[in-house]
């Protein structure tokens, strides 16, 4: 099936997708603006007609979700409204997903690894840096760090180097 996509009518840097089956839904509401949550980590489409007529998401509008039903999206990109992206559920079975998918943390198929990066100092005053995978919690790789290539602004120096001469006046 053919994806159209668009930009939203207040930020044309972002793009929207939609099947094209449902592009004459489109018609319905004259602008289509990008608007962001109050708590949320995407944003989503939603259209108006003008101050007599309210507001409406455009994943609302694709599926044709009653009030009492929310319409999730399973990559958790609100700006994904193709179909096979979308779900309806209730609230309680959205809110887990939500819940589920916040605590594994980003949206990344199950194949994929999520990197935990760990920082240890160790009883010498080396820095050892382990990668876990986030949700098998499975050690990927770890290494020492070495201070001195590392450049930092709060890390000591402890190799003393040339001392510099400064040309100019001295103070006396």
């Amino acid at each position: 099936m053919a994806v159209l996509e668009f930009h939203p009518f207040n930020r044309p840097d972002l793009t929207f997708r939609i099947d094209a089956a449902d592009a004459r839904l489109l018609a319905k509401c004259k602008r289509w603006h990008a608007v962001k949550k109050p708590k949320s980590l995407t944003f989503y489409v939603q259209g108006c007609n003008g101050a007599a007529e309210p507001t409406v998401y455009l994943h609302r509008l694709i599926m044709g979700a009653p009030e009492e039903m929310t319409v999730s999206h399973k990559d958790g990109d609100g700006l994904n409204n193709v179909r096979s992206n979308l779900v309806v559920a209730t609230r309680s079975v959205s809110a887990a997903r939500a819940v589920n998918i916040l605590k594994r943390g980003n949206f990344k198929p199950a194949g994929e690894p999520i990197e935990n990066k760990v920082r240890k100092v160790l009883a010498d005053g080396t820095t050892r840096i382990y990668v876990y995978d986030r949700r098998t919690r499975r050690l990927l790789r770890s290494w020492n760090e070495n201070p001195l290539a590392t450049k930092s602004a709060n890390r000591m120096q402890t190799v003393a180097g040339p001392k510099t001469i400064r040309k100019g006046k001295s103070k006396a």
